[in-house]
């Protein structure tokens, strides 16, 4: 190896060391001065979620104002015209599944958006009678949710 080509490596090497070293200062000083904790980057991303998959809420209460029930799939919102295309799992975390499941009356639905944050698994989910997003643990089993809709529509 020629001596440029020593001194041409060598500089590469200073470069890259430079580069690495600035990236960690940018990452340290980002983690201690500014950079938003974990709980706040949780929400911010949960809110994000919600707020993503709220104009899919309205077209199925939508679709079934129109037709009086709930459609089977998400597919039915895009065979009817409401959507597009059928939505996309929003990114909250590492990974993401998101589900659409109806009674079989189509009187009510279940979505849920299955994450991982941080290592841990969440759910945020969504039913229709009871109009709000909630994080959880663990997701209400749909048995449960079937049997509390037709308790509720029984007291009517």
């Amino acid at each position: 190896m020629s001596a440029t080509q020593m001194y041409v490596s060598m500089m590469m090497r200073c470069v890259a060391w430079f580069t690495s070293l600035s990236v960690v200062t940018c990452c340290v000083v980002s983690l201690t001065c500014g950079c938003r904790d974990s709980k706040e980057r949780f929400n911010i991303s949960v809110d994000g979620a919600s707020s993503q998959l709220q104009p899919v809420v309205q077209q199925l209460d939508a679709y079934k104002a129109r037709t009086g029930k709930y459609p089977l799939a998400l597919e039915g919102l895009v065979k009817s015209g409401n959507l597009r295309a059928v939505p996309v799992c929003p990114k909250i975390g590492e990974s993401c599944d998101l589900r659409y499941k109806t009674d079989d009356e189509q009187s009510f639905f279940w979505m849920v958006v299955a994450f991982e944050f941080e290592g841990w698994g969440y759910y945020l989910h969504y039913v229709s009678f009871e109009q709000r997003w909630q994080v959880t643990k663990y997701p209400p089993k749909f048995e449960n949710l079937v049997s509390k809709n037709r308790d509720r529509t029984n007291r009517r």
